[in-house]
Formats: structure tokens, C-alpha cells, sequence
């Protein structure tokens, strides 16, 4: 059951791609040390970026004990570095792109990275039964194939794949990861919002456009208000969706009269009309014509 709310919860929430000027790739890998109550394995998780872009994403539970948390990131830290290296063969191999620099790898294990970081002859006494996949990342350090950057637990993205987090560092990380509510239109028409409105330049705005922007302002309300911002109405909603893209002055006007005319007749239909609801033992015509008469009610015949 709680598989099915999830699904129905998240069913217009999609991966959003857009096109970024950065080509080298970005990962973030994390480890949970020991999470699990009953068999005590740690759960790893990494994800890479490309051109901004999530394209890679995993999470797992190890299948054996690990006996520290610096362990712990090196094993996640092995297999994030195994993909990095076939992600980068790939794409030299059909041209998309040559690295020349180090990939840069996020990390919050200062232990992980300081360790990694050391010469090889450094004694390692307390892993000694992992040196093998010491000496591999230290060898892609040295080969400058990668680079460890520390961040701190707050700007992980990949924290969420290793165990529970509040609510406001999971909309954060799928704002970073572009996990947006796309409708029904999917994920493409949130990119092209911006062009079709910087297309108008006589002041108006195409008409497709209107139902689109209505719809983020309807459905994304909520998200847009948890963000680092003061929105409490779906007018700020609006003014904060409208500050991303770059209109003119009359186009931004016309633009938010109209969504706000809109918004307020599909939220308030009976306002619109400017006529009273009538009343189910009164004739219409009797309420339009007598708009000022107290009803007798039971409660007040005496």
C-alpha cells in the first residue's frame, strides 16, 4: 500500500533535461555505515552527472560487513570510480567528449579522502584487508583521472540514496537532480517555457503558453513555496515563476493579469458570475429579484 501512494504521488513528477554550456562530468557518492538494525551491512549509493544532467544512479546494500565508515565510503567510492571509467572510455570512444581534466568526485568522509589522497607506502593498518581497492583509487588520484573534492553532508546529493532525510533535503536534492512536475505534457515543455514567451514581442503571448504556465502555478504551489523563499499565495507563485524568464515589461504584465484572471475563476467559478448561490426550497427568479429579503428559517420564525 505504501508502494501504490507513492506511485500515485509521484505519477507527474519526471526527469527533466536541459541543455548545459559544462561537459565534465560531476559524481557524488555516499555510504551509510552499518544502517541496517538486523544484518548490520551498510547501505552505498553515487549517482554522476553530465552536462548538468543525472545519467547514472545507484543505491544498494552491501552484501557483506564492513568495519568502519571510511570502509564503508571506499567500497561505494570503488564502484562509483569503476563507472566513471567506463562512462569515460564510452565516451571518447564515440567522440561525444576527450577529457583532459580530472572528474571531479564528491565526497563528506574526510577520513575516505585524506586516506586516499596519501602516499601508497603510508601505513594503513586499519585497511590492510581492503588495500587493493586503496591502491586503485589512489591510482586514478595520481593519473588524474579523478579528483576528491570534500562536501559537507548538507550538499550531498546522493545522502538521500543511503537513508532517511527530511523532507525539505528530498526537494532539494530533486531540484538539483531535476526531478520537476512535468503534467501531463512530460518533462521537455518545462524547458521551452522560457523560448515561447521571450518569442513574443508585440506585448502578447501565445495562447498555448497560458494553460501551461497556469498549470506549474497549480501544481507546483506547494513546491515552490517550501523553496528558500517567503510564498504563501499563488500570486508570489506566479511572481517567483515569472522572475526566471527574461520578458519584457508589457509582456510580464499581460502575462500575469491573465493567469491571475484565470486562476481566480477556476478557484472561485461562483465569484466570476457575481450571483448568489440559490437556495434549494427558493426560486432562482425570487432571490434575484428579492436580493435584500431575510429568509425565515426555523431558527428564526420566532
Amino acid at each position: 500500500m505504501h508502494v501504490l501512494k507513492y506511485l500515485k504521488g509521484t505519477s507527474e513528477i519526471g526527469l527533466v533535461y536541459k541543455r548545459n554550456t559544462s561537459k565534465l562530468p560531476v559524481a557524488y557518492s555516499d555510504a551509510d555505515w552499518g544502517n541496517c538494525r538486523v544484518t548490520r551491512r551498510s547501505t552505498t549509493g553515487y549517482l554522476i552527472l553530465f552536462n548538468g544532467n543525472l545519467i547514472i544512479l545507484k543505491t544498494r546494500k552491501q552484501p557483506t560487513l564492513l568495519l568502519s565508515s571510511a570502509e564503508a565510503e571506499y567500497q561505494v567510492l570503488t564502484d562509483l570510480t569503476s563507472e566513471l571509467l567506463w562512462f569515460k572510455q564510452f565516451s571518447e570512444e564515440i567522440n561525444i567528449l576527450k577529457m583532459t581534466r580530472a572528474i571531479p568526485v564528491h565526497e563528506d568522509n574526510k577520513g575516505c579522502i585524506d586516506t586516499a589522497n596519501s602516499d601508497c607506502n603510508t601505513n594503513t593498518r586499519h585497511m590492510k584487508h581492503i588495500n587493493i581497492q586503496l591502491h586503485f583509487i589512489r591510482d586514478l588520484i595520481e593519473n588524474k583521472i579523478i579528483k576528491l573534492t570534500y562536501t559537507p553532508t548538507t550538499n550531498m546529493l546522493a545522502d538521500f540514496l543511503t537513508k532517511s532525510v527530511s523532507r525539505p533535503a528530498i526537494r532539494n536534492a530533486m531540484q538539483e537532480l531535476k526531478l520537476l512536475m512535468t503534467g501531463d505534457k512530460g518533462g521537455v515543455w518545462i524547458c521551452d517555457l522560457s523560448q515561447s514567451y521571450n518569442s513574443s514581442s508585440s506585448g502578447e503571448f501565445a495562447e498555448s503558453s497560458e494553460p501551461v504556465l497556469l498549470q506549474v502555478v497549480n501544481q507546483q504551489h506547494e513546491r515552490i513555496r517550501q523553496l528558500e523563499q517567503k510564498i504563501d499565495s499563488h500570486d508570489q507563485s506566479l511572481e517567483a515563476l515569472l522572475n526566471k524568464f527574461n520578458l519584457q515589461e508589457d509582456t510580464r504584465n499581460a502575462l500575469a493579469k491573465s493567469i491571475r484572471k484565470e486562476t481566480q475563476m477556476q478557484r472561485f467559478p461562483s465569484k466570476s458570475l457575481n450571483k448568489p448561490k440559490p437556495h434549494k426550497d427558493i426560486p432562482t427568479d425570487v432571490l434575484e429579484n428579492n436580493q435584500n429579503t431575510t429568509l425565515k428559517t426555523p431558527h428564526n420564525q420566532n
